[in-house]
């Protein structure tokens, strides 16, 4: 699980922030849960996340994507001359089968400058590599690790980070921290959202979530009464067209069609989703329902796996196109401990500052699971937790931000909107 992640020159983030995801109240737990970013429009927020996803893409495909010529993609801060020609960082604080992990990396534009790897299994610093330039020091004493080590580092371009390499080379000493990277980060982002209907098609007729993706969607009073995987059968062809979609119960061997001179017809058939609604059972299609249904969809198939798995789920504007109250529930599913029993992870960009209140009583964000962005004098992204304000239990904390108690909100200037539209000058 993330225990905490570092980011500095990359897009809107010149000086180096850090977002803990360490408990500050609640010092039982290892790490918390969730973790919601509030602040303006074009205040960062997206950036912070979108570091980590650099970070992890960067681990997974260094080494068949990013060509030597090509150097680094990365994308430092652009309004400060100087920074270009600084590297970039990313780092996290992991912990993986109660071990407590380090490992990050610097860029520039052409090649890792730095680069390191540390364990803590006894509660002290283990080396297990670090990186400077081209010279990469091993930390392992076992000869054989240190020999598949040392062939590894041969074989690693200097815009190719060494964990990539060595995660794919088998290499037992950073197994786990590279297959976190690999397999137990999500990035999702309904703005860009793809609808994959057939990945959902599959887990609606015989996955393991099948049941529960019903059950969610019927849960959220979206006018579902149930969700049904079936075949749609296109005709091709001059025939007698019955409707726009002909969508029949039943698998595509059984289905015979005639044009009305009873000569047999070509046909394709393809699975599709059907929902149907109110007490006569109408029909519809995924394309019929509303975007902020289709979202929810969107969102089900990924919180239920990285529930089940323990996964970290990142999701970029996770309000968008869906009610607060359904924002709210997904939210719980991941502070339930009693849902959440292996240690799954979310952490969102959020402007819903409902959610920063009480659903049914209960508080939806603990104080120490918030976190605002703002820019400050230079225009760059400063991060900060709500903590830092030592917030009462008892404080609105949704009317404070409101009001600007915490900054992290927009500042228009009211007049010049009107003055705007009226062809003023400023």
């Amino acid at each position: 699980m993330l225990l905490s992640f570092r980011v500095a020159n990359h897009k809107s983030i010149n000086d180096e922030q850090t977002l803990h995801m360490q408990p500050v109240y609640d010092k039982s737990r290892s790490s918390l849960p969730v973790a919601a970013i509030f602040g303006a429009n074009a205040a960062g927020k997206s950036n912070v996340l979108d570091a980590l996803k650099f970070m992890v893409h960067a681990v997974r495909d260094s080494f068949s994507q990013w060509a030597p010529r090509d150097g680094v993609p990365r994308q430092p801060f652009r309004l400060d001359r100087g920074a270009g020609a600084e590297p970039s960082l990313f780092a996290v604080e992991l912990l993986l089968n109660d071990v407590r992990y380090i490992y990050g990396f610097s860029v520039d534009r052409w090649r890792v400058t730095h680069e390191w790897l540390h364990s803590y299994p006894y509660q002290r610093r283990r080396v297990l590599f670090e990186r400077d330039g081209d010279r990469v020091r091993i930390g392992t004493g076992e000869s054989r690790q240190r020999s598949r080590a040392e062939l590894i580092e041969t074989l690693t371009p200097e815009n190719v980070l060494f964990l990539d390499v060595a995660g794919r080379s088998g290499l037992d000493e950073v197994k786990a921290v590279h297959q976190w990277f690999s397999d137990q980060v999500v990035f999702a982002s309904p703005s860009s959202f793809d609808i994959d209907e057939a990945a959902l098609v599959k887990e609606v007729a015989n996955g393991r979530y099948s049941d529960k993706l019903v059950e969610l969607v019927r849960a959220a009073d979206l006018g579902i009464s149930n969700m049904e995987a079936v075949w749609a059968l296109k005709v091709d062809g001059p025939v007698l067209l019955i409707d726009r979609e002909t969508v029949m119960l039943g698998k595509p061997e059984e289905f015979q069609l005639s044009d009305p001179l009873g000569r047999s017809v070509l046909s394709q058939t393809e699975s599709r989703l059907l929902f149907r609604h109110g007490s006569e059972g109408a029909q519809f299609l995924l394309t019929d329902e509303s975007r902020g249904t289709q979202i929810w969809l969107c969102y089900l198939l990924p919180v239920l796996r990285c529930l089940d798995g323990g996964l970290l789920l990142v999701i970029d504007e996770i309000d968008t196109s869906l009610h607060s109250h359904l924002t709210a529930q997904l939210v719980r599913l991941f502070r339930d401990s009693e849902i959440n029993e292996r240690g799954a992870q979310l952490i969102f960009t959020t402007h819903d500052a409902t959610l920063l209140g009480k659903s049914f009583g209960e508080e939806i964000l603990g104080r120490d699971e918030v976190w605002f962005v703002e820019k400050n004098q230079k225009q760059a992204t400063e991060l900060f937790s709500l903590t830092d304000f030592k917030p009462r239990q008892d404080d609105n904390i949704q009317r404070r931000y409101l009001t600007g108690s915490y900054g992290a909100i927009p500042q228009p200037a009211e007049p010049r909107f009107g003055d705007a539209v009226r062809g003023r000058p400023a």
